[in-house]
């Protein structure tokens, strides 16, 4: 496992040995591009995960979504009422509900965040799909969506990309450096590193057998190994890394895409910005997907839990203001019975607009 004192190579010697090491660089996907979601999800998650399976019921059907991977990511047993309760909502859906015991992988061993974005990658090896969706339980569906709204005809990412700034570039080029990449010539106009974000599944795929070829160890191990460095690896950054190492550019996303999801994250609760949000998600008709932090929750005012109940509510992801004060509360319990100085940490991380 590489450790994080470990100098990394020279980088036309780390280059060389990527090359040699690639695993099928010239597969391809089928010429069949076809969508699936992947969503994992842990204890804490469970409402924002029904209130999700709501909204993909709601908003789009199996010819957008060929199948839902749903990945359970906790060291207790999901609950049984509740995978009944995903599987009579999704009833329509080629529903997989998954363990992450079912890709080696023991959450309590490790950090559950690196667990979750190693089982993100990890997923491809089941996806039957030439492509999937990432989402995050907070990621909900408010207006119809169809295929056409994340990928083009071809397989292109249909997600806005920008010249990267702060943790976000330097996540960036510290994932180039691992792939022996000067990251000042091949830090191009890069995809944030947050949800919703498509993979290429055969891509992915590469990417684990990669990683795990190279380094000898389970990709969750190797992503732990960098979690106490400042500019942490991460999956969707690694990822895009591994496009410009396999294809020599990093061509995964359409020109000119616009944004079609928003998050409502912690700090613009603490800044008191939830109304903004609000209005800002609900005057863009090119928002298909909007989230609100757990975060976010823990820090809101009992108005601004009124003002998201009734964003909820409009958008049908709930029949009641009643009904959605429940999922945040439920949310707020269930994150402050966990690790609270974790939350601290994860608060730390969370992305700066731009």
């Amino acid at each position: 496992m590489r450790s994080t004192t470990r100098p990394l190579h020279g980088r036309a010697g780390q280059q060389a040995e990527n090359r040699c090491i690639l695993f099928d660089a010239n597969a391809v996907a089928s010429d069949d591009v076809t969508l699936g979601i992947l969503c994992v999800f842990c204890l804490r998650d469970l409402e924002f995960l029904l209130m999700q399976a709501r909204s993909i019921a709601r908003y789009s059907d199996r010819s957008t979504f060929r199948a839902i991977y749903l990945i359970w990511n906790d060291e207790a047993e999901l609950p049984a009422a509740r995978a009944r309760e995903l599987r009579e909502i999704l009833g329509p859906f080629h529903l997989r509900l998954l363990d992450a015991s079912d890709f080696g992988l023991r959450p309590a061993a490790n950090d559950g965040w690196i667990a979750q974005q190693a089982l993100k990658l990890l997923a491809a090896r089941a996806v039957e799909e030439s492509h999937y969706l990432v989402l995050d339980a907070k990621n909900h569906f408010i207006a119809p969506a169809t295929a056409a709204d994340f990928l083009t005809f071809d397989g292109q990412a249909l997600q806005p990309v920008a010249h990267l700034r702060g943790a976000s570039a330097r996540s960036l080029a510290f994932c180039l450096d691992y792939f022996g990449l000067d990251a000042a010539a091949n830090a191009p106009r890069a995809a944030l590193n947050v949800t919703p974000f498509v993979f290429e599944t055969a891509k992915a795929r590469e990417l684990v057998s990669f990683v795990e070829g190279k380094e000898h160890c389970p990709l969750d191990e190797f992503l732990h190994s960098f979690s106490g460095h400042p500019d942490r690896i991460t999956e969707f950054m690694l990822y895009q890394a591994f496009a410009v190492l396999r294809d020599g550019s990093l061509d995964l996303f359409a020109a000119g895409a616009k944004a079609n999801s928003e998050t409502l994250w912690s700090y613009e609760i603490e800044h008191r910005q939830t109304a903004e949000w609000i209005a800002r998600v609900e005057a863009n008709p090119s928002i298909r997907i909007a989230g609100v932090h757990w975060l976010a929750c823990m820090n809101m005012s009992s108005v601004e839990r009124e003002m998201i109940a009734g964003f909820w509510q409009r958008q049908g992801l709930v029949k009641t203001r009643a009904q959605a004060l429940e999922i945040t509360n439920s949310v707020v319990k269930r994150a402050s019975s966990g690790d609270r100085a974790f939350a601290q940490r994860r608060r730390a991380a969370a992305p700066r607009r731009r």
